[in-house]
């Protein structure tokens, strides 16, 4: 993944928030927040007890997200559903019914 240009932190907060509440994107602060907080799993349980090794590393799985996101990918559930595009995003906008907005969808 590159890397992105240098920008403070509170500033970039800034800035997703108030695009969110504009309803411009569709992912809240809080993914900021998650994305900086430095996330870490203990798996030796499932490594033990189910005698589990992951198949995918970290970065490459982040990868994987930050692409299907930015592509529209998504699955036929609420949460994982693809946005819509042109007109019907700006209908969706409209309606209120942008995913992380508060709609209903």
């Amino acid at each position: 993944m590159p890397d992105c240009f240098p920008c403070p932190l509170a500033a970039a907060r800034a800035l997703i928030n108030a695009s969110w509440h504009l309803r411009l994107q569709p992912t809240d602060p809080g993914w900021l927040d998650l994305g900086t907080s430095g996330l870490v799993m203990d798996t030796s349980r499932a490594r033990t007890e189910l005698n589990w090794t992951p198949v995918h590393d970290a970065a490459q799985t982040v990868r994987e997200v930050v692409t299907a996101m930015s592509r529209g990918q998504g699955f036929d559930t609420p949460v994982l559903r693809p946005r819509a595009t042109g007109l019907a995003r700006w209908y969706e906008a409209a309606r209120g019914v942008v995913p992380g907005a508060g709609g209903s969808g």
